[in-house]
């Protein structure tokens, strides 16, 4: 994740190509700088490449472990004390469309979509 700061405005970008994939180091980093905004800034997410984000990285296991740092991850975007700006191209698949959903401001380009992966048991 590519941070910058300018002024009030915090810019994280996702930038782990090709499809920017969720892995525990970048969930950590995006709880820590929510964690560290203050009221009266602004925190834009948005991402680099054709594809927002696939969701939570395929080479990490889905345990709960791995899990609970993606949930409190986007915990702290649902509870930054800044508002959060979400800007989306591309596909949001997953933890991806989760994020844009906990967004204070979802912008949403016209080339973009979101789905939610369901598991099926037989």
């Amino acid at each position: 994740m590519r941070v910058r700061r300018e002024g009030r405005l915090t810019r994280a970008t996702l930038s782990r190509p090709p499809v920017n994939a969720l892995d525990s180091a970048t969930y950590r980093e995006l709880r820590a700088i929510c964690t560290a905004m203050r009221p009266g800034e602004c925190l834009l997410i948005d991402a680099t490449g054709h594809v927002f984000s696939a969701g939570h990285d395929r080479a990490e296991p889905a345990d709960g472990e791995s899990l609970a740092i993606g949930a409190a991850a986007l915990t702290a975007v649902l509870r930054c004390p800044a508002p959060v700006v979400v800007a989306a191209q591309g596909p949001a698949i997953g933890a991806g469309a989760l994020l844009l959903a906990a967004a204070d401001i979802p912008v949403i380009a016209s080339d973009a979509w979101l789905r939610l992966p369901s598991s099926t048991s037989a």
